[in-house]
């Protein structure tokens, strides 16, 4: 009789109404987006990189009319990417030309990205999810994409395809 009550507990935590599992994942999510913001903290103390200054939102592109300019009039921006500079007209409605909240932004992005990656090893069954999760987070490579702003096409890019894997998984049950 005892031999069954061992495994009836481990099911009990790590079934999907289970509390401690669930506190157990809140607790690795947060754990995961602090550790992708301290190791990103250099980036926030840090200036305009290389093309910033001109992938920021320009001055003539500012109001409601070059919101609409950004979508509607090639060459109204360097390359055409609509979402991306909506996404940094937003961020200077919000920051203006200060540079710290689109490097925040940009870090938020990462972490979101990472618990996707996590969100997907986890929904595909794979051992070390979380681990996955936290290697995509503070991995060196990532690191021109996140600490560069002109790069949040990347980020954010990467936040939409994760997010479409996911509810693709979660989709095909």
């Amino acid at each position: 009789m005892r031999q069954d009550s061992k495994p009836r507990a481990a099911a009990a935590l790590n079934s999907s109404s289970g509390r401690p599992q669930t506190w157990r994942n809140v607790l690795l999510a947060a754990t995961l987006v602090c550790a992708t913001f301290l190791a990103y903290t250099p980036a926030i103390e840090g200036g305009p990189v290389w093309d910033d200054a001109s992938h920021i939102t320009a001055p003539e592109l500012r109001s409601l009319q070059g919101l609409w300019r950004i979508w509607f009039e090639p060459g109204a921006t360097q390359q055409y990417y609509p979402l991306l500079h909506s996404a940094f007209w937003l961020e200077h409605k919000l920051w203006g030309d200060s540079v710290l909240g689109y490097h925040a932004v940009n870090i938020l992005l990462h972490a979101i990205a990472a618990l996707l990656v996590a969100g997907i090893m986890r929904r595909l069954n794979l051992p070390g999810a979380w681990l996955g999760g936290f290697l995509f987070a503070l991995h060196p490579v990532c690191v021109e994409s996140v600490a560069w702003i002109s790069e949040q096409k990347s980020t954010l890019s990467g936040v939409f395809y994760l997010a479409a894997a996911l509810a693709y998984l979660n989709f095909d049950r």
